[in-house]
């Protein structure tokens, strides 16, 4: 997967929207119904996320799909679903790496550290996300799902994101707090 045939497409979604934009652009709704129930649940507790769904294309042929959502300095890999054809090559694990090193310019944001909840029986997205950085932290509470984490270069270990934001909800650096 070259750099210069690969093009983000960046789509900004209401939270209501999301189920449908899913399920257009990944021909899928398994989990998805589950999936979109608790995060509404969580949105209305919290307005502070943003989130992003993103087409991926190599030479104008589309290929994966990414959904994000921003809350503060933190991004959460909620759905990376990559082509049939595509998949078990590499594409995977070298989208999320392009999505955590071009983070800022995609969704105009900085972030410290980046989540996935992964399925432990979803050994190929494991070892995705495991390629792009990412390491296991722990069972997800509902002991469905595994946590995975990713801290980004030149921030440590970060519990207090109150002090790390400037008025934007932007990182600032450990060094100059």
């Amino acid at each position: 997967m070259g750099k210069d045939t690969v093009l983000f497409e960046r789509r900004q979604i209401e939270r209501k929207k999301s189920k449908h934009t899913a399920v257009k652009f990944t021909g899928i709704d398994n989990g998805w119904n589950e999936f979109y129930s608790y995060w509404m649940q969580e949105s209305e507790k919290n307005d502070t996320c943003e989130d992003f769904c993103f087409i991926v294309s190599e030479c104008d042929v589309p290929f994966a799909v990414i959904y994000v959502a921003i809350q503060l300095c933190e991004l959460t890999v909620s759905e990376c679903v990559v082509a049939p054809d595509k998949r078990g090559k590499g594409y995977g694990s070298s989208v999320i790496k392009e999505l955590i090193d071009n983070c800022t310019a995609l969704v105009e944001k900085s972030i410290v550290k980046a989540n996935a909840v992964i399925y432990p029986n979803n050994i190929a997205s494991q070892k995705a996300f495991e390629k792009a950085g990412f390491t296991f932290v722990s069972a997800h509470p509902d002991e469905d799902a595994w946590n995975y984490e990713y801290s980004v270069r030149g921030y440590g270990v970060i519990d207090h994101y109150d002090r790390l934001i400037d008025e934007n909800n932007d990182p600032v650096r450990e060094d100059s707090v």
